[in-house]
């Protein structure tokens, strides 16, 4: 990965960006028409609510990742972390599988901004373990509510834990993986053998080099529990936001969501959307959410309406917004001048 942005100019930046902008926008174009019917049926002052706690929630996201970003070490300002935060995230929501279009775009960046690479992605992911851990456990959280709300009927409920248990185990297994360091080094010499034999390429330093920062980041992570308590407390505040942009939009066609309920619905779906890797868990997310909250007696065309709602709040208004940042990444870097010795 190092010697690969090393040849990356600024050309091939400005080319890869437009890419993914590009590609953003295709998959914006692709769900507008029946967005903005479900925008047209909405009401207005609830939607404009709606909207407001979903950028919100996305710069919730972006601040918790510029947070883990200097826990580990990135040598950018915290503007700089939260901007590229914002716009990663929103490409990934939108228009990335399994998030590789946002980790790449992090990873030029930081490149170019003269900032350690390694640490950059090593930040990253440790971000997406996180929230994707805080996800994860949101799944029995909810399903108890409905259980104990008697929202849903016993049989309903032990198909939902099924799924809950299964997501446990993933998200045990992915856990275990990124903290139990003999576990880690089987997977990195697993990827290092992978790639010399598919891709012909050395990438044993590269892998050295993302070890040496993870095990730096756990230690920083050890020795400042206050820091990282307050970025946990900020991913518990950007799920707190996701889960109110989705009773917003339900709410915006007078439907009231139990606590439970809705729990239950946006942690399933979204779990199973993320573990798809199909950009925005398009389909997935939305097939999963429908059955939970059909489980539960919402009317289908509100669930319908409320998801499209929430599909143009949540996913294609951040990405309209993070366009203007993309200009700052495609501007020169300023080099301060050295005067040759005469």
């Amino acid at each position: 990965m190092g010697k690969f942005l090393t040849g990356i100019g600024r050309r091939s930046l400005v080319l890869l960006v437009l890419a993914l902008l590009a590609w953003g926008v295709i998959a914006a174009l692709s769900d507008w028409p029946a967005v903005w019917q479900a925008v047209l049926r909405a009401r207005w002052p609830i939607m404009l609510a709606t909207a407001a706690l979903a950028v919100f929630s996305n710069f919730a996201t972006s601040y918790s990742f510029a947070l883990v970003a200097k826990l580990f070490e990135v040598n950018m300002s915290r503007v700089q972390l939260i901007q590229i935060g914002f716009v990663a995230n929103a490409l990934n929501q939108l228009a990335s599988p399994a998030g590789t279009a946002g980790l790449a775009l992090k990873a030029v960046i930081a490149r170019r901004r003269g900032a350690h690479v390694a640490n950059m992605m090593t930040s990253s992911l440790a971000h997406s373990e996180l929230t994707n851990g805080m996800l994860f456990l949101l799944v029995p959280v909810g399903l108890l509510s409905v259980l104990a709300s008697g929202a849903i009927s016993t049989r309903e409920a032990q198909f939902i834990a099924m799924t809950a248990a299964l997501l446990f185990v993933i998200a045990f297994i992915s856990v275990y993986v990124t903290v139990n360091k003999r576990a880690r080094n089987a997977m990195f010499r697993g990827i290092v053998e992978a790639v010399r034999r598919v891709l012909k390429r050395d990438v044993a330093r590269q892998m050295a080099d993302l070890e040496e920062s993870i095990d730096r980041g756990f230690r920083r992570i050890v020795e400042q529990p206050v820091r990282s308590l307050g970025i946990m407390a900020v991913v518990a505040l950007d799920w707190t936001s996701d889960i109110g942009v989705v009773w917003l939009c339900f709410y915006a066609f007078g439907e009231t969501l139990p606590v439970g309920v809705l729990i239950t619905g946006v942690s399933v779906g979204m779990t199973l959307g993320l573990l798809t890797m199909i950009p925005g868990g398009a389909g997935v997310q939305d097939a999963a959410m429908v059955g939970v909250f059909s489980l539960a007696g919402v009317p289908l065309e509100t669930t319908i309406l409320s998801l499209l709602l929430f599909r143009a709040t949540y996913y294609l208004l951040p990405f309209a917004l993070s366009w203007p940042l993309y200009g700052r990444f495609l501007r020169p870097v300023r080099r301060p001048h050295v005067s040759k010795a005469v």
